[in-house]
């Protein structure tokens, strides 16, 4: 039972790895690409984390 806690975790946590290059990738292209809307976009981003936290 342990082992199979240990792999399922393991298993999530390569996941959320996978999802976060993901994510880095995909905001480097909207950076590239179009500046103003990513911009405008990263600010209201931060708000909503800013607020989420709180």
């Amino acid at each position: 039972m342990k082992t199979f806690c240990i792999q399922t975790l393991f298993a999530f946590l390569k996941t959320i790895i996978l999802l976060k290059t993901l994510k880095k990738s995909y905001f480097i292209i909207l950076i590239r690409y179009n500046r103003c809307t990513n911009i405008l976009w990263l600010k209201s981003f931060l708000k909503g984390v800013l607020y989420g936290t709180r």
